[in-house]
């Protein structure tokens, strides 16, 4: 899982490094960050989260906040500020992604378009989500499950019970169909 102590500039060059993005402040940045509406969305997560409720930030934070609510309608994105998702997060479409508040994303998660990340009922808790997990399109994970590192959840899958590291499943409920994700997983990392 995610170290929760790491400064939020670590946190956005691996969120960086994921997009092929080696050196900070570079054109190759600039290019990303204007042509990307994923990559702004994640600065502008990440930024935000970390200013959330400081009173230092508190001029600059309703700026910040504009931004990202912005581009949260424009991508379709719904992640509610200070959610735990660990660095390396990459997004690889743009539409209908939810994430529960009390969700918790491990390192280098990869989610794809439709994917849900939630609760049973309001209230409720939502999954904690090991490092280098894999969200194929419309994959929902939902309750107060433990999903393990390397993991890749099938497109479509309706995951409701705990998954074990290295582990593919899928399915409507979700079923391990084979304990190869650490080798799976590892194509959407590069």
């Amino acid at each position: 899982m995610a170290d929760n102590q790491k400064l939020i500039g670590e946190i956005i060059l691996e969120d960086l490094k994921v997009e092929g993005i080696d050196k900070v402040l570079s054109l190759t940045m600039l290019k990303a960050f204007i042509a990307s509406p994923t990559l702004r969305y994640k600065i502008w997560f990440r930024l935000g989260s970390s200013m959330k409720g400081k009173k230092r930030w508190m001029l600059l934070y309703p700026v910040v906040y504009m931004f990202y609510r912005h581009l949260q309608y424009k991508t379709g994105f719904q992640i509610r500020l200070g959610t735990k998702i660990g660095g390396g997060l990459r997004f690889l479409h743009f539409g209908d992604v939810v994430l529960n508040a009390s969700a918790k994303l491990g390192e280098n998660c990869t989610i794809f378009n439709g994917v849900t990340i939630g609760a049973v009922c309001l209230g409720g808790l939502a999954p904690k989500v090991g490092d280098n997990v894999c969200f194929c399109t419309g994959a929902k994970a939902i309750g107060e499950i433990t999903i393990g590192n390397n993991v890749v959840i099938g497109a479509g899958a309706v995951v409701v019970k705990d998954v074990p590291d290295n582990a593919v499943v899928a399915g409507v409920p979700a079923k391990i169909i084979s304990m190869d994700g650490d080798k799976k997983a590892s194509v959407w990392r590069h």
